[in-house]
């Protein structure tokens, strides 16, 4: 692997930026993407998983709160979901490399299934335990994270490398379609019959166990040569991302974005406590941000054919400031639902554009090491914004938390603006 370590050392310093040699073009197939049946299974199962996951999601405290009447328990179990993102994302990452792509999926989605199907039992029983819960939680979130690396590394040899900007719209579009969904949909079940929210997602795994394992593509894993300890694998990936500057520098902007917009529900709750009608201002302005999300996935593909990646993502990036100074002065109700619902919608056309240009310049063989390398600082930063934010809001309180949220947004701009790496970053056309 030295030589792919070479490789990205060379994109890092040279003057321009250089990508030769990284791109998979042995595709099977180059239809698009709705005649793609491989596509059509990932997408599909996920697409319903995503519903499924979404809807255990709120019954989870529901459940907990019936049970114990306790925050701090509530809040242990919401934990156990997020704390394998920390524990297991860089060794996943060398581990996917090393499996078989599609086995890998399937054997996640069966262990969610039973992880959802186990909590079925108990509750008539009256057995069921908060330290049972937690287990649950945490073997999905565990699986997800593995499932997550494992499934974008199918995409590269599933997608043509022309179709990836689409292909990752579409996959935004599951979440925003899942947030949008989910949620009232598991508040219904659970009303109805506490164990329904908890059928339906164990249902949603076993479609995508069946879906994914339909997919006739080569998911086979990348390498039969002789393994190397883990340690060195990990190490190789993390090489590759730091010495490629575009990947370093695009994984330091995530984080310091998702940082930054981690608390952006709490936010906006505290802003719709400000008027009379609170409880019903905050639901609606949290559904304008699923449908913003989802006009964001529509468009995301356009701004990428439209744009080349440094104009979209500046572009992005300055967006970003021009709305976290408007939620300061968001007066009525109906501004601060038009400031979520467009805060929402520039996600997905960013996510759309870093990870489309990602996955093109990953060679195939680093894809799980380098994305998790890449999604520990995206996503790992998510935590130590949230507990910023909640010292902010305690120490200077809700209006100057926002102005210097919106400041912190504008040094990432000003960064951005001049970071030569993203401005020379050619089309992700022209890479091919």
């Amino acid at each position: 692997m030295a030589e792919l370590l070479a490789e990205g050392h060379r994109a890092g310093v040279a003057s321009k930026p250089r990508f030769e040699g990284t791109l998979r073009t042995d595709m099977a197939t180059d239809r698009p993407l709705w005649q793609n049946r491989d596509y059509v299974l990932l997408w599909t199962g996920q697409a319903i998983s995503i519903v499924g996951s979404n809807a255990s999601l709120i019954a989870f405290p529901l459940l907990v709160l019936g049970l114990t009447d306790s925050p701090l328990a509530t809040a242990l179990v919401a934990a156990a979901r997020s704390v394998p993102y920390l524990l297991f994302t860089l060794p996943a990452g060398a581990l996917v490399d090393r499996w078989n792509l599609k086995a890998t999926m399937v054997v996640c989605s069966v262990i969610s299934a039973l992880a959802m199907a186990s909590v079925l039992l108990p509750i008539p029983a009256g057995a069921l335990t908060v330290w049972h819960l937690a287990t649950v939680s945490f073997l999905e979130g565990s699986c997800g994270v593995f499932f997550r690396l494992a499934e974008t590394s199918a995409l590269t040899r599933i997608v043509p490398n022309r179709h990836f900007p689409r292909a990752i719209a579409q996959q935004q579009l599951q979440y925003s379609l899942g947030a949008i969904l989910g949620p009232p949909l598991g508040a219904i079940f659970f009303s109805t019959a506490r164990l329904l929210p908890f059928i339906v997602d164990a249902g949603s795994y076993a479609i995508s166990c069946l879906t994914t394992g339909a997919i006739r593509a080569n998911l086979a894993a990348n390498r039969n040569a002789n393994r190397r300890s883990l340690g060195n694998e990990i190490k190789e990936g993390l090489l590759w991302l730091w010495h490629h500057r575009l990947i370093r520098f695009m994984a330091g902007l995530s984080a310091g974005q998702n940082s930054l917009k981690a608390s952006t529900v709490l936010l906006i709750v505290l802003l719709a406590a400000r008027h009379e009608s609170s409880p019903a201002l905050a639901g609606i302005a949290l559904a304008a941000c699923g449908v913003g999300g989802v006009v964001g996935a529509l468009v995301a593909p356009w701004i990428q054919r439209r744009f080349s990646f440094g104009q979209a993502i500046v572009a992005i990036c300055w967006a970003h400031c021009l709305i976290w100074m408007l939620f300061p002065i968001a007066v009525t109700p109906l501004h601060l639902i038009a400031i979520a619902a467009v805060s929402s919608f520039v996600g997905p056309a960013y996510d759309t554009v870093q990870m489309s240009y990602r996955l093109a310049l990953i060679p195939r063989a680093l894809q799980g090491r380098v994305n998790s390398a890449y999604r520990l600082a995206a996503d790992g930063s998510k935590a130590i914004g949230a507990a910023l934010t909640g010292f902010s809001l305690e120490w200077i309180g809700l209006d100057r938390t926002l102005w210097l949220t919106a400041g912190l947004f504008v040094l990432l701009a000003i960064a951005t603006t001049s970071n030569r790496a993203v401005r020379e970053a050619p089309r992700l056309d022209e890479l091919q």
